[in-house]
């Protein structure tokens, strides 16, 4: 009786020692948003829609839904998910018990070297095993496991909107690229149509050779550039087939026009909408299963209680395995208590500390990030806005002065190099209209993409 209080009082005193080692980890931090986005907006508020629609191009929702059914990148994302469900399953079955049906048969050769026997051994039975979770700890890895999985299937969410803004601003890259080629050749036929002129003016001597020079120049300029437009809109079309898992042909064309930004950004944006960002509840659902991986780590010092039990039959006949007066029995207990393990358990437990460390300084450092984006989007929404209208203006002006300049040259009351510089001044300022109208389509598709989605405050 003495022998098993002492056995008693020891197993206690090791328990409650153990369970001194196996602190709660801190709360995880929480970052709160900001109360409002400090980017200048003046723009009018306005009811969110879907943010494909927002962008005001029929054709866009055809392009995406392709892309998301062909692209390669997002059918190897899908199979990581499907790998993180099935890693939640695995640990899922570490907690059920465990049953297995045995078949075995051994034979045993007895006797001197001369007249030996052989002796026939069957046994079939079936073998059952459990670990019961006294502790949680194999409840802490099933959560850890399905947290995981939340954040692949939350990758996989920004995988697939990452590949939607790549689409929409490839088709969008394409438009400008054949819109910028259009208008090259439109100047490219001007510049001709002029060295035309003055070649004529030079054969009846009224020009003079240097003005001739300075048209050529001009129009081999507008031929040099027209070959650089034609490869960016082969490039451009290019890149789009790739996305939406076409072979790269450069056979992808699309209207020279862009969709209109009827609606504009809505004013007083709620910052809660950054909760929808796939990204932010991805950082977040690994710091979950790290928090969960700490906390079964800590509990690996715990005692653990595993039962076994198997029964069935043994007999030397095979023929008499399914007759029940050859049956055997057992049940065993098993009650482990780690004393040393030469610092293994101890060595995997900073480990998963360190990990939970770094992956709450990823969440704060993607939730960061993604308020950077939104500042920077909806800066640039106002400041792109602005900056369209100056060249609007600009444009109005400057093919105005093309259009007189060419005039009095024409009279006679004009030098030739005012016209070439009104010429180049109004090609430019064209190109730069271009190029604002895709920049401000492709600012709304990274604003769209800050914010996880269209400007309605539904999560």
């Amino acid at each position: 009786m003495v022998k098993y209080h002492s056995f008693l009082l020891l197993g206690t005193a090791l328990l409650l020692g153990a369970c001194k080692q196996a602190p709660q980890p801190d709360p995880l931090p929480e970052l709160a948003p900001p109360a409002k986005w400090q980017a200048p907006n003046s723009l009018k508020e306005s009811p969110g829609f879907n943010w494909l629609e927002d962008l005001g191009d029929p054709l866009l929702e055809g392009l995406v839904a392709e892309a998301l059914s062909n692209n390669a990148d997002l059918r190897t994302t899908a199979a990581r998910v499907d790998q993180a469900l099935a890693e939640a399953g695995l640990s899922r079955a570490a907690r059920r018990p465990l049953a297995n049906v045995g078949l075995q048969a051994q034979r045993q050769r007895t006797g001197p070297l001369f007249g030996y026997d052989y002796l026939n051994d069957y046994q079939l039975g079936l073998n059952l095993s459990w670990e019961l979770d006294l502790w949680g700890r194999l409840a802490n890895q099933t959560k850890a496991a399905r947290a995981l999985a939340e954040a692949s299937a939350a990758d996989y969410e920004a995988a697939r909107l990452s590949l939607a803004a790549q689409v929409s601003k490839a088709w969008f890259n394409l438009k400008e690229a054949q819109a910028q080629l259009q208008l090259s050749r439109k100047t490219n036929r001007s510049y001709q149509q002029q060295l035309q002129t003055l070649e004529d003016r030079y054969n009846r001597g009224i020009g003079n050779s240097l003005e001739l020079r300075q048209l050529r120049t001009e129009a081999a300029t507008a031929g040099a550039d027209l070959e650089l437009r034609r490869r960016a809109t082969r490039e451009a079309s290019r890149t789009l087939e790739l996305l939406l898992g076409r072979y790269p042909a450069a056979e992808l064309k699309s209207n020279h026009a862009f969709p209109a930004l009827a609606q504009p950004v809505p004013a007083g944006i709620p910052a809660e909408l950054l909760e929808r960002r796939p990204d932010l509840r991805a950082a977040k659902a690994r710091v979950q299963a790290a928090e969960k991986t700490v906390r079964a780590k800590r509990k690996a010092w715990l005692p653990a209680l595993s039962l076994t039990a198997s029964t069935g039959t043994a007999s030397r006949e095979f023929e008499d395995l399914m007759d029940s007066s050859f049956r055997v029995e057992s049940i065993l207990g098993n009650l482990t208590q780690p004393i040393f393990q030469g610092g293994r358990i101890k060595a995997d437990v900073q480990r998963a500390q360190s990990q939970l460390l770094q992956a709450e300084a990823n969440y704060h450092n993607t939730a960061l990030r993604a308020f950077l984006e939104v500042e920077n989007a909806l800066s640039a929404e106002h400041f792109l806005k602005k900056e369209s209208e100056k060249l609007t203006l600009a444009g109005t002006e400057a093919q105005a002065a093309e259009r007189l300049a060419w005039e009095r040259y024409q009279k006679g009351t004009l030098e030739f190099i005012n016209v070439l510089i009104t010429q180049r001044s109004a090609a430019q300022t064209q190109s730069r209209q271009i190029n604002i109208q895709n920049q401000r389509l492709q600012n709304r598709i990274d604003c769209l993409l800050s914010l996880g989605g269209n400007f309605e405050s539904s999560l």
